[in-house]
């Protein structure tokens, strides 16, 4: 078994590139949703010149200007099929570079999980009275950050309509596969370990009264 210390580095190392793995999808989805909101913002645009020349259309008694704003209505709804279509192909690409960015966040998280099981075995055999309370508030703190990771990738990839709200197992086009309602890390373990010491510290060392 691997001593405790080496496994623990072993772990916060691979937290810190998951933490990594999260910002720079973070980044993505921000940079992504600049570029959706240029092509709606483009779409008001047009459809508000659209509104102002139908208003000048139907005012207007001069049938040469008329006759203008008909033609320029019709190029500008051309331009606003053109401009759905292409914040459509935008919104598809978008979702496919996040779910490419998102394989990388679960593949660190699934190896973050097949080094956790054995850091809290190595922490087990090796607990005493002394050393439970800090052995637990470190796996603890490590716990807290994974957990909330999870939930907050799995937030940002629900709002970004990559993935389904009901979706349980997504998988990746590498490979890459996870469940996504998974109960997070725990350290009940160490808890139940840190009774047991308590109460043995009750029967033999503490004074009798």
């Amino acid at each position: 078994m691997e001593n405790k210390t080496q496994i623990y580095k072993e772990v916060e190392k691979k937290v810190n590139e998951l933490e990594i793995a999260q910002v720079r999808l973070e980044e993505t989805l921000e940079e992504l949703e600049a570029t959706k909101q240029e092509g709606q913002q483009e779409l008001v645009k047009l459809n508000e010149e659209i509104a102002q020349l139908e208003e000048t259309k139907d005012i207007s008694t001069d049938a040469s200007v008329v006759r203008e704003a008909i033609k320029n209505i019709k190029e500008l709804k051309n331009e606003v099929e053109l401009q759905q279509g292409f914040n459509k192909a935008m919104d598809n690409k978008a979702k496919k570079v996040l779910f490419t960015d998102a394989e990388e966040f679960y593949k660190l998280f699934n190896q973050v999980k097949m080094l956790y099981k054995p850091m809290l075995k190595a922490y087990i055999a090796d607990a005493s009275l002394n050393s439970i309370t800090e052995d637990i508030e470190k796996i603890q703190a490590i716990t807290r950050k994974v957990n909330s990771l999870f939930g907050q990738t799995k937030a940002f990839l629900i709002d970004a309509g990559v993935i389904e709200p009901a979706q349980a197992r997504v998988r990746f086009e590498q490979g890459t596969s996870v469940h996504m309602n998974q109960r997070g890390l725990d350290i009940e373990e160490l808890r139940d370990l840190q009774k047991v010491f308590t109460d043995m510290d009750r029967k033999l060392f503490q004074p009798v009264r």
